[in-house]
């Protein structure tokens, strides 16, 4: 599956383009940037890029647990879609992110798993 670069909004405001970059990031530090950006930025945690991503997403993207818990604890919303019909629970799933995908079904998160996909 290939992934279009990531657009981002030009009417959002910065903060938002490094929450969402922090969250596709495996640095170590992500997750330090992350909680910073949320509570001393203020950081809106739903926030889209051009392709209706959020910051979960990205995170369930790329298996990031620690940075999908920091989310929640912020007001994340599990079930948003991005321009594509696609949730968190989908990018986790395609992905094989397992362990996120069971954080995602607790947290009462709907939708479709991909038979070619599933990782559950």
């Amino acid at each position: 599956m290939s992934v279009k670069p990531p657009s981002y909004k030009k009417d959002v405001p910065e903060p938002t383009h490094f929450l969402i970059a922090a969250c596709k990031n495996h640095n170590s530090q992500s997750r330090v940037f992350v909680e910073k950006l949320l509570t001393g930025v203020g950081c809106n945690v739903n926030g889209t890029d051009n392709d209706g991503r959020t910051p979960l997403m990205w995170a369930c993207w790329n298996g990031q647990k620690p940075i999908v818990e920091i989310l929640f604890s912020k007001g994340a919303d599990v079930n948003m879609q991005d321009n594509d019909g696609k949730s968190a629970l989908m990018f986790a799933d395609e992905n094989g992110h397992g362990d996120i995908v069971k954080i995602l079904i607790e947290r009462r998160a709907t939708g479709e798993f991909s038979p070619e996909f599933s990782c559950v």
